[in-house]
C-alpha cells in the first residue's frame, strides 16, 4: 500500500512543478508580448510620421514641376528644341 501511496505523491510534485513551469512559461510569452506591443507602436507612430514627411514632399516636388521652367531648362542649359513636325511620327500600334 505504501508504494501506491508514493506515486500519488510523486506524480501531485511532478503536476505542481509543470504547473510552475507553465506559469513561469507563461509570464514570460506576456512580457514579450508587451515588449513586441511596444515596438508595433513605436513602428506605427515612424509610420506616420513619415508618411507626413512623404506628402509635404510630394507637395513640393509638385510645386516644383512647372512645365515652362522645364522647358526653359531644357532649351537653355541642356540644348533641346522642340522637335519640328517633320520629325513627329505616328505608329499605328492596334491594328
Amino acid at each position: 500500500m505504501r508504494s501506491g501511496r508514493g506515486t500519488k505523491g510523486f506524480v501531485a510534485a511532478a503536476c505542481c512543478a509543470l504547473a510552475g513551469g507553465l506559469l513561469i512559461v507563461s509570464l514570460f510569452g506576456e512580457i514579450r508580448l508587451g515588449a513586441l506591443r511596444d515596438e508595433i507602436h513605436t513602428l506605427e507612430r515612424e509610420e506616420k510620421t513619415l508618411e507626413e514627411k512623404r506628402s509635404v514632399l510630394s507637395v513640393r516636388l509638385a510645386e516644383r514641376m512647372d512645365l515652362e521652367e522645364l522647358e526653359s531648362y531644357a532649351t537653355g542649359v541642356l540644348g533641346m528644341q522642340r522637335c519640328r513636325p517633320e520629325q513627329l511620327v505616328e505608329l499605328d500600334l492596334i491594328p
